[in-house]
């Protein structure tokens, strides 16, 4: 997979964002945060969505993008989440959306 530009990677996490909200107030936002921990110089930025989760089976498991750079973290969580099902709020039966990531 070729490494995608900033703005692809956006449009790919907004329709994400898209598919998975359950109005115009409650959706996931891709959060993007900085570590404070300086002992893995490698990994100061970490990106992922808020209360997503991957379906594996009948597991749930959490997933996060991590580097040196904010958009190296988002590419990471990007590759992390593609071509997977993906839940989100999934202990509020009102709330949980599910989504498959096509790249």
């Amino acid at each position: 997979m070729k490494d995608l530009t900033l703005e692809e990677l956006i449009k790919k996490f907004n329709i994400i964002s898209k598919s998975l909200s359950v109005d115009k107030f409650n959706y996931p936002q891709l959060e993007i945060k900085m570590r404070m921990n300086w002992d893995d110089p490698k990994n100061i930025f970490y990106a992922d969505f808020d209360y997503v989760e991957i379906k594996d089976g009948g597991i749930l498991i959490g997933a996060y993008g991590n580097s040196v750079t904010p958009e190296d973290a988002m590419r990471d969580y990007y590759n992390k989440i593609v071509g997977k099902h993906l839940v989100y709020r999934a202990m509020n039966e009102d709330c949980r959306r599910e989504c498959v990531v096509v790249g």
